[in-house]
């Protein structure tokens, strides 16, 4: 298997992604803020399989890939579920934002009936749209899918006008929803600038700087999502399409209608840009306060797992460190 310098680097950076993802996930699980927890981990999942396919597709000799069975149906339907899932994870964000940023209708707390209202279009957005796009998915599925160099598995996709309405249309509309929660929410933090703090205050578990924060993030990848999305549908639109066939789709033989892609472009725009989200996260949320403490309780276990050990040890090798006790050490986050 012929390893160049992009089979190394992109298993690399894709697996450093997925490390660095894991204490903004955190910070939004322990604060139950649904909608980033579905985000982060979203994007975490893709860059495990950009991660894996990196290393089982690295070459470019075809004739020596794995066929990628049972594997790339669950990796096709992941991607093309956690894209729509993404986008509307950043609509669910701004949504909620222009909620807290609305002092006409501000309460002293969220009541019930409002938390489940709240939960239930994060589901609908994050969960229910995605698994059904992914479903409706195989209605257009005209390859079981593509292998292609390095990014592995990939969706395939009739050029019939339904997948226009059930593929390549969603992500457009939810972009679209979050622009304008965003716009909105925009012209309200503007208005409410000077007393933020006081506005913020009314939601519980809501900071000045996680809102900020949470904010700048969507904002970024609202930025990168919608413009992405209407291209996509552009450049769908502009494909010659025929009528929708079940049986032009599905023939007998589409079971083992394996496409192989072998390409010198080693990965796709699009995932390296879930790669580059995987930093993002932790640009915004991997270096504040909460992500701070969790690297503090991360150090406190390993400074009573570390002496233990060479305790341990010690007993099996007295001439070791003398009693194979190591100096207790102090370490602190500012």
């Amino acid at each position: 298997m012929p390893w160049i310098a992009p089979g190394i680097t992109i298993p690399a950076v894709a697996l450093l992604a997925c490390l660095v993802s894991i204490p903004p996930l955190l910070v939004h699980f322990k604060a139950r803020n649904f909608a980033a927890t579905v985000l982060i981990l979203g994007v975490t999942i893709l860059n495990v399989q950009n991660f894996a396919n990196a290393i089982i597709w690295a070459s470019q000799d075809r004739y020596s890939w794995w066929n990628g069975k049972i594997l790339c149906d669950i990796e096709v339907k992941l991607y093309i579920g956690i894209a729509v899932a993404a986008d509307g994870a950043v609509a669910s964000i701004f949504r909620q934002t222009a909620m807290i940023l609305d002092t006409d209708r501000m309460t002293v707390a969220p009541s019930p009936q409002q938390r489940r209202s709240r939960l239930a279009v994060e589901i609908l957005l994050c969960i229910m749209l995605p698994v059904l796009v992914m479903a409706a998915h195989y209605l257009v599925q005209n390859d079981r899918y593509w292998l292609t160099t390095s990014a592995g598995c990939t969706p395939a996709f009739d050029t019939c006008w339904p997948t226009l309405l059930l593929i390549f249309l969603w992500p457009v509309l939810v972009c679209l929803m979050g622009s304008i929660y965003c716009a909105l929410s925009v012209i309200r933090l503007w208005r409410h600038r000077k007393e933020m703090s006081s506005v913020l205050s009314s939601t519980p578990g809501v900071t000045s700087s996680r809102f900020l924060r949470l904010f700048a993030l969507g904002f970024t990848l609202l930025l990168g999502y919608c413009p992405l999305a209407i291209l996509a549908f552009a450049e769908n639109v502009s494909i010659p399409r025929h009528r929708y066939s079940w049986a032009f789709i599905h023939p007998p033989d589409w079971a083992e209608r394996i496409i192989l892609v072998p390409s010198t472009e080693r990965l796709t725009f699009d995932r390296w840009a879930q790669i580059a989200t995987g930093f993002l996260f932790f640009l915004f949320f991997g270096l504040g306060k909460e992500a701070t403490q969790i690297y503090h309780s991360w150090l406190k276990m390993t400074q009573r797992w570390l002496p233990t050990r060479c305790m341990f040890r010690g007993k099996h090798h007295p001439h070791q460190l003398g009693a194979g006790v190591l100096p207790r050490a102090e370490f602190a986050l500012t």
